[in-house]
């Protein structure tokens, strides 16, 4: 591999720590004061295809990926499935929330801790969903972008 290739690599793995470490700073007070929240699963893949699926819409051309044909297909691919089960998710929560709220989960706190967990467990699922949904639409015309500008020219 050459050296740009060699840091590419690292680039990729170094941005892969970072898309954990915010997935562990945004779930970590939910996990803590929320022991029985049902949408943890659902809340880890809203922040981690968004974070990652931005990155691949603004940084595309930084990926050690992104001249392979194959890879860029697998992320075509991904996106379909990844807008319909975050669209039923983002709709499971919202008729969960519509039905009893979201104080099953908090109920044991303090009021004043009951309330801004609310607030920012339903901000920040409804945020990273969209988000996933936004960047998963997104994603296919970028990749198609770049397609087109490796077909016409050599930047990708």
């Amino acid at each position: 591999m050459s050296g740009i290739s060699n840091r590419q690599w690292v680039a990729e793995s170094l941005w892969w720590i970072i898309t954990a470490i915010i997935v562990v700073l945004i779930i970590l007070p939910i996990v803590l004061y929320t022991p029985d929240y049902r949408f943890i699963l659902s809340n880890i893949l809203f922040v981690i295809a968004a974070v990652t699926w931005t990155r691949y819409i603004f940084l595309w051309s930084t990926h050690p990926l992104a001249r392979n044909r194959p890879f860029r297909y697998v992320l075509l691919v991904i996106c379909i499935p990844t807008i319909i089960y975050s669209i039923g998710a983002l709709n499971d929560f919202q008729i969960f929330v519509d039905d009893y709220g979201l104080t099953p989960f908090v109920e044991h706190l303090h009021l004043d801790r009951q309330r801004s967990m609310t607030k920012y467990i339903k901000n920040e699922y409804v945020f990273f969903g969209v988000a996933c949904v936004i960047s998963s639409l997104a994603l296919p015309i970028r990749l198609l972008i770049s397609k087109w500008r490796q077909r016409n020219s050599t930047r990708v």
